[in-house]
C-alpha cells in the first residue's frame, strides 16, 4: 500500500509540474520579440567610387530598432562590433551606416547579422502614466492571474481578466495600432495553440506597447497604423491561443535589443489611488 500510494503521488506530482510548465510557457511567449523581418529590409549600396551605404527599409506603421553585427573586407571602419539604430515608420532607404572603400579599384564585401525589434529602444517609459481598465466600467471581471502569478506569470507583469467571449475590449491608453492578428479560430489548453492567439498591439507615446491577447476570431475593429484613444473599443475578447478558458491577457512591454524577450513594464491602473491596491479584485485558480 505505501509503495502504491507513493507511485500514484509521484505520477500526480509529475503531471502537475508538466501542467504548470505548459502554462508558464504560454505567457512568457507573449513578451517575445515580434516577427518583423518580413516587413523590413537591410541592404548595402555603393553610391560613389569609394562610398558604401548600409540602408534599411521599414514598412511598419511604427519605428523599429535594429542591432547589427558587421563583418567586411576593403571597407574602412567596417569591422565595428555592433551598430544600433532606430528606423522611423514607413521609411525607405534610411541610412544605418556609412563606409569608405580602402582601395577604390577593388570590390568590397559586407556581411552582417541582425536583430530587429518593434519600437524605439531609446525612449524611456513614463512610469507615472495611469492606465484605464481594458473594458467598460459597466462590467466587473475577476483577475485569474496578476503580476507574478503562480501559474504562468512568474517574472511577468501582466493581468488575466476572466470574461465571456465577445466582451468589448477598450484601449487602456492612447496610441498607434502597431500589429493586429484576427484570423485565428483555434485555442485550447495545449502548447500547440501558442501561436494561434489573436491580438492587438498598441504603440504608446513613450515607446511602450500595450498588448491585448486571446481576442475572438475576426473581432478586431481597428487596423494597423490607426490612432486609437483611451477608452475606444478596439476588439472583442475570445478564447484563442494557448488558454484553458475565455479571458483577456493584458501587458505593457518595452522593446529590448539585448535580450531574447521584450521587457515587461510596471504600470498603474486608474483606481489604484482610490483603493490602495488591486486587492479588491479577487484572483481565482483559473487560467
Amino acid at each position: 500500500m505505501p509503495g502504491g500510494w507513493a507511485e500514484a503521488f509521484g505520477k500526480s506530482l509529475r503531471a502537475l509540474v508538466c501542467f504548470l510548465a505548459l502554462l508558464l510557457g504560454a505567457h512568457l511567449s507573449f513578451s517575445s520579440t515580434y516577427k518583423v523581418n518580413d516587413r523590413t529590409k537591410i541592404y548595402s549600396e555603393q553610391v560613389a567610387a569609394d562610398s558604401v551605404l548600409l540602408k534599411m527599409d521599414n514598412d511598419l506603421s511604427i519605428p523599429v530598432s535594429v542591432k547589427l553585427g558587421i563583418n567586411s573586407e576593403n571597407l574602412q571602419n567596417g569591422n565595428q562590433a555592433t551598430i544600433s539604430a532606430v528606423i522611423p515608420a514607413r521609411t525607405v532607404g534610411h541610412v544605418v551606416a556609412r563606409f569608405k572603400k580602402i582601395n577604390r579599384s577593388l570590390s568590397y564585401k559586407l556581411s552582417y547579422s541582425w536583430k530587429i525589434v518593434l519600437g524605439d529602444v531609446t525612449q524611456t517609459p513614463d512610469g507615472s502614466y495611469i492606465y484605464s481598465y481594458p473594458y467598460s466600467k459597466i462590467g466587473t471581471y475577476k483577475i485569474s492571474q496578476g503580476p507574478g502569478g503562480a501559474f504562468s506569470h512568474q517574472g511577468v507583469f501582466a493581468y488575466d481578466f476572466l470574461m465571456p467571449v465577445g466582451t468589448p475590449i477598450l484601449a487602456a491608453r492612447d496610441g498607434i495600432v502597431a500589429m493586429v492578428k484576427s484570423d485565428s479560430k483555434s485555442g485550447g489548453a495545449d502548447r500547440k495553440f501558442i501561436d494561434d492567439a489573436n491580438y492587438i498591439s498598441v504603440y504608446h507615446q513613450d515607446g511602450t506597447l500595450g498588448n491585448y491577447f486571446h481576442l475572438n476570431w475576426n473581432s478586431a475593429i481597428v487596423k494597423e497604423g490607426q490612432f486609437v484613444k483611451k477608452g475606444e473599443i478596439i476588439g472583442y475578447s475570445g478564447n484563442t491561443g494557448f488558454t484553458s478558458g475565455p479571458h483577456l491577457h493584458f501587458e505593457v512591454v518595452r522593446p529590448n535589443l539585448n535580450a531574447d524577450k521584450n521587457t515587461f513594464v510596471y504600470f498603474h491602473w486608474a483606481d489604484e489611488k482610490a483603493n490602495g491596491s488591486l486587492a479588491h479584485l479577487s484572483e481565482t485558480a483559473n487560467h
